[in-house]
């Protein structure tokens, strides 16, 4: 890091307060030396070219001397941009003194960009220490540019430092218009703790304990309320929480998934004659068995049972849940059976039918599943599980080797709600399937036909579909390609106006200089200002695209462009929207690994889209990390038994996420025999289930064991994997020639 007593040569001076900063003077003595030996005399379009893959790259270093020589250059028409990015230059390198001067220079000299300009600037002076001055360039921002995405961190950078020279009075009203502009409760929260602590330190006791018993209670687990907790404890004068505000506090951390600290928080209410006694114990035990701790579970539920109380029903419903959990499938049945028999109007009704009738049906005992399905049917017509029992009622059906009674059910499915649903389409397909057994060809046929005209993008059921066709009419021709999978795309097509507002135009800017970060959050902000305009949405898609930022293209594509042309059918999309549907993102890492490992690249990049859509910092509520979801532990175990030391891989690199995902799913395929089915099970649910299920109940077909797989997040899975693979394949021409997964 530069040490603040340098200073930079030319340029304009900077007067502040009697301090006299020159801004490019010495530097230059330094760089111009280097610049000569490091910048051949070329074209300055290629030095321009070179300065901008650098600053993409991150190399500010080596940006640095090419983007001095540029903005030097007489009659270079980019040397106002080239004087911005090598202040940004300077900034990212630490250079603090350097880079204020160029930066606040910029401020004139390219004012598209002067919030940036004044910020980084700001910033600057921060690190040189000279606080007022970082107040005076962030104030100039909020003044002359409050529409700025900046604005917000500008707020807050200014409360910090008014807080931090001691102006509380200043610090109070940044604060409170940070709180008035926050967008997301960890804002709320920071701004929250901040006035509280200004409020002790201007010894207004009273609105401070008011902030902090609120963060203490609205956020707990927190940061935040953690610090709260602390400066209440220290504060002689604070009364107690009540007991209501204790349990409400728990009872957020309940309603926010943290279920073991939930149960943790609930166990002092278990004991007495407390009015929240027994919520506490029902809530406690649904807390242990989100935990899979089903015996803890079991023993928290069992006394509301024996009590008269209007917690009963649902006491049963997950006491039951927990027998099932622990394989007790006689304990389960009977448990949720009571509470059918005792509350038949209890909204746990319905659901306990349909766990009762899949015990048994894992049980085997189909008949006795059936008649539980039936029963949920016919008590509950209204039941939004309708539909799902009319579906496990056929799968048994037909498992069982009833196929027109189960061909009964799937019709009546078919005839269902109009828009395409999940089971609707499996109702198609499985008709079909079933009339072929039954020798009944041509209806059959206009089964399968009917499912390609009504679901236009469950790629997974077109493609079967598709190879059932060619098996009943194979001279008629089903090859998927981007036609048959209506992604034809128009010539000429259709006109896309250009969206000409100055926060595009400054969009467009941050992206011709490779400020991708910068680049990706001003069209970030833009559609979330206007979500309808096609045109943006087309250009933020390709901008993400160009910019590495490919969950982002992704995300626009499937939440707002996507219905939008759905809402104007038949009109087809334009150029490149289905390269944002399905991009070929970090494609030379899943090329490389792929041909390591022997898979198909396509096949990867499939499974990258529907496990992470291409987040490389994506989190699962399991703890599963990056591209490819790694567990931690799975990470460790493969590092350790490829000979190295697991816990020190970064599963947030894409070539380590990738290499390992990619290790993880060959070795996936090879114990089970190269049929992508099971292993795209297996990576998803575990090999033990897999395993566990072959076992339990057998393998016949692959399109027969998907619908067999007993969790629907996994099920699911496979089906959009496999669906992402053959859309990928169909998209980028090489369906035809692939092996079939299996």
């Amino acid at each position: 890091m530069a040490q603040a007593s340098r200073s930079l040569p030319q340029g304009p001076s900077i007067v502040i307060q009697g301090k006299k900063l020159i801004s490019v003077a010495w530097l230059l003595v330094l760089l111009v030396p280097l610049a000569t030996a490091a910048v051949p005399q070329v074209d300055p379009q290629a030095t321009w070219k070179a300065a901008l893959e650098r600053i993409g790259a991150g190399d500010y270093q080596g940006a640095a001397p090419l983007l001095d020589d540029l903005r030097r250059r007489d009659g270079f028409p980019r040397a106002r941009e080239a004087g911005f990015l090598f202040g940004v230059s300077l900034h990212r390198q630490g250079m603090w003194q350097e880079a204020a001067g160029l930066l606040e220079a910029s401020v004139g000299q390219l004012p598209l960009v002067a919030d940036y300009s004044l910020y980084l600037a700001a910033s600057a002076y921060q690190g040189l220490g000279l606080k007022p001055q970082a107040i005076d360039l962030l104030s100039r921002l909020l003044l002359e540019h409050p529409g700025s995405l900046l604005a917000e961190r500008a707020v807050r950078e200014r409360a910090n430092l008014y807080a931090d020279v001691n102006l509380l009075s200043e610090a109070e009203k940044a604060y409170r218009d940070y709180l008035s502009r926050a967008s997301d409760a960890s804002q709320r929260r920071e701004a929250t703790l901040a006035l509280a602590e200004i409020f002790l330190k201007e010894g207004r006791q009273g609105e401070a304990e008011e902030l902090l018993r609120q963060l203490w209670l609205k956020w707990p687990g927190t940061r935040e309320a953690v610090r709260a907790g602390e400066l209440l404890n220290s504060m002689a004068e604070a009364p107690p929480f009540t007991l209501s505000e204790q349990f409400d506090r728990v009872l957020a951390l309940y309603n926010s998934g943290q279920h073991a600290q939930a149960a943790a928080g609930f166990s002092p209410f278990l004991a007495g004659n407390t009015p929240h006694a027994s919520r506490a114990r029902l809530l406690s035990g649904i807390s242990r068995f989100h935990l899979r701790d089903y015996n803890q579970a079991i023993t928290l539920l069992s006394p509301l049972i024996k009590e008269p109380s209007s917690l009963r029903a649902e006491s049963l419903y997950w006491i039951g849940r927990s027998y099932g959990r622990l394989d007790d499938r006689e304990k389960a049945i009977a448990t949720l059976m009571r509470l059918v028999d005792l509350y038949p109007r209890s909204v746990w009704a319905d659901d306990s039918l349909y766990m009762v009738a899949l015990n048994y049906s894992d049980d085997r005992k189909p008949k006795r599943a059936v008649e539980a399905l039936s029963r949920l049917n016919r008590e509950h017509p209204s039941s939004d599980l309708g539909d799902v029992a009319l579906w496990t009622r056929a799968w048994i059906n037909y498992r069982e080797s009833a196929p027109t009674t189960a061909l009964h059910d799937l019709q009546r499915l078919q005839k269902g709600a109009p828009s395409p649903s999940r089971l609707r389409v499996q109702a198609f397909y499985w008709s079909g399937r079933i009339l072929e057994q039954l020798g009944k060809r041509p209806e059959a046929l206009r089964a399968y036909r009917g499912l390609l005209e009504t679901f236009s993008d469950e790629y997974y059921y077109i493609e079967q579909t598709r190879l059932r066709l060619d098996r009943l009419a194979p001279s008629a021709g089903h090859v998927v390609t981007a036609s048959s999978l209506k992604i034809a795309i128009p010539s000429p097509p259709e006109p896309l106006p250009a969206p000409s507002a100055p926060q595009v135009t400054k969009a467009r800017l941050l992206k011709e200089l490779n400020l991708r970060e910068e680049a990706s959050e001003e069209f970030w902000a833009l559609i979330r200002r206007d979500a309808e305009d096609r045109g943006l949405l087309y250009e933020a898609c390709s901008a993400f695209l160009e910019l590495g930022r490919i969950e982002k293209s992704l995300w626009v594509a499937k939440r707002l462009l996507r219905p939008l042309y759905a809402q104007t059918r038949p009109a087809e999309p334009v150029p490149r929207y289905w390269d944002f549907l399905y991009p070929l993102g970090y494609w030379e890492l899943v090329k490389e690994q792929s041909t390591r490992y022997a898979l198909d690249p396509y096949l990867v990049v499939a499974l990258i889209r529907e496990e992470s859509a291409f987040g490389e910092r994506a989190v699962s509520r399991a703890g599963a990390v990056g591209l490819m979801q790694l567990l931690p532990r799975t990470a460790d175990q493969i590092v350790n038994a490829a000979g190295g030391t697991g816990g020190s891989v970064s599963l947030e690199s894409p070539a380590t996420n990738i290499k390992l995902g990619t290790r993880y799913l060959a070795t996936m395929l090879e114990e089970f025999k190269g049929n992508w089915t099971l292993a795209l099970a297996a990576y998803n649910a575990g090999p033990h289930h897999v395993r566990r299920w072959l076992e339990t109940r057998g393998h016949r077909s692959d399109d027969e064991f998907i619908e067999e797989i007993p969790f629907l997040e996994t099920q699911q899975y496979v089906k959009r994997v496999l669906g992402s693979y053959y859309r990928y394949r169909a998209q980028y021409g090489a369906l035809e020639q692939t092996a079939r997964p299996g």
